[in-house]
């Protein structure tokens, strides 16, 4: 395991996931790739970029394979995109299943690559195509079956400008955790749909079927049984929701008396047209919220970073942060309760002390 892993706190052993503590994540907008939370569904292949080859199958079966040389050779594209898990904050529903996720399942990195849709451009399609498949390297088990993770896009999504192939992040070749040596970016969605460890592409005239498609990342209400669910019935979840977390001070945390800096993210849902506008926190309830300033760069399907300052009495106190989005909306005070504890976009808190003078 890479030594990134150090800095992390695990939340599963296997397969492995683990995020980084609040007070380390929201320091800098772009996050340091030993911070970046990692998210993974079975076997952390290690593989050589020498040798490499990515199939695309068409919609008449015919595949065409590009080298890694020819994948280095198409115009380079750079942004800094965050990626955010599903369930991210799911801890914090009272029933769940899954990882158990506090708030730091995301991380904004600088990611360069292909776009999408020049290594597209290369390959015959007609209007029969109306999704794009991404096919990892990995192993999973599923009901009993050993296969790799895959997902779908629309091929709308596939053929926007942001929509990438990444072989870099942070500046440095993708490291085994994080997809090396290529993986797909598709900003404003679930991290789920950036699928790492890119094997294969398939283009289809209907979504995936692949059960980690077809059954894990869909919205069950909560109160219904797993077996109970017609999930063909049920769209998979899409964009990740508007939410915002405090990140300092830590739950349970005692602080010393004096002015204290409060700190933490905000991401709205993931549109080109969508960023957050202002971020309120407000303290033990009050009925007035506060204002916070925005310390990082706003851009789509980018968080950003806020602080704030305040000076409290001794004793226990309650923060809670909200967000309001560049359309006008405020982040729901409440998250939905679901079968797998996904998309908890309500009102984030933290319960803390400040130090009694002795």
């Amino acid at each position: 395991m890479e030594k990134t892993t150090q800095r992390l706190i695990t939340r599963e052993a296997d397969p492995y996931n683990s995020e980084p503590r609040p007070v380390d994540l929201a320091q800098t907008f772009v996050t340091p790739t030993e911070l970046f939370y990692c998210r993974n569904h079975g076997s952390i292949p290690q593989l050589d970029s020498d040798g490499y080859r990515l199939e695309v199958v068409g919609i008449d079966r015919n595949a065409t394979d590009f080298s890694w040389e020819k994948i280095k050779s198409f115009p380079a594209f750079e942004a800094p995109f965050t990626l955010q898990c599903a369930g991210n904050r799911r801890s914090e529903f009272e029933h769940y299943t899954g990882a158990p996720w506090q708030a730091c399942a995301i991380g904004n990195a600088l990611w360069k690559g292909l776009r999408l849709k020049d290594l597209l451009s290369e390959i015959k399609m007609d209007e029969s195509v109306k999704h794009v498949h991404f096919v990892g390297s990995d192993e999973t088990c599923k009901e009993g079956e050993t296969l790799p993770f895959a997902m779908s896009i629309p091929i709308e999504m596939a053929l926007r400008d942001e929509t990438m192939l990444a072989y870099e992040m942070n500046g440095a070749p993708l490291t085994p955790l994080h997809g090396f040596p290529l993986r797909a970016l598709v900003p404003g969605l679930i991290a789920a749909r950036s699928v790492k460890w890119l094997k294969r592409i398939e283009l289809g005239e209907v979504p995936s079927t692949n059960p980690h498609y077809a059954r894990d990342y869909k919205f069950v209400p909560e109160g219904i049984r797993e077996d109970e669910v017609d999930w063909k019935g049920l769209p998979a979840i899409a964009s990740y929701q508007m939410t915002s977390a405090i990140c300092s001070p830590l739950a349970a945390e005692t602080v010393p008396s004096g002015p204290l800096k409060i700190s933490g993210y905000a991401i709205a849902e993931g549109h080109a047209d969508n960023v957050i506008e202002r971020v309120e926190i407000r303290c033990d309830g009050e009925q007035a919220w506060r204002p916070t300033v925005i310390a990082s760069p706003v851009q789509p399907y980018c968080w950003c970073l806020w602080t704030a300052e305040v000076d409290l009495s001794p004793g226990d106190h309650r923060l809670e942060v909200r967000a309001w989005d560049s359309r006008g909306r405020l982040q729901p005070q409440q998250g939905e309760p679901n079968l797998k504890g996904y998309l908890n976009a309500g009102w984030h808190s933290v319960t803390f002390s400040v130090k009694r003078e002795t």
